[in-house]
């Protein structure tokens, strides 16, 4: 009975920290590919200003 329930504790806490981790790592990759866009954008803008003006 307390095997059942440790291993029971123990593959939540596993997919608790399997999933932290991921969720990690793609809010490391969104945040680069989001200054990725925003240095694609400012010569973009920086041009359209130059043409306004």
């Amino acid at each position: 009975m307390w095997m059942a329930l440790t291993a029971g504790i123990a593959v939540v806490a596993g997919f608790a920290f399997s999933f932290a981790k991921t969720s990690s790592r793609a809010e490391k990759i969104t945040e680069k590919h989001r200054e990725e866009l925003m240095n694609r954008e400012i010569p973009k803008e920086k041009e359209a200003q130059r043409n306004i003006d």
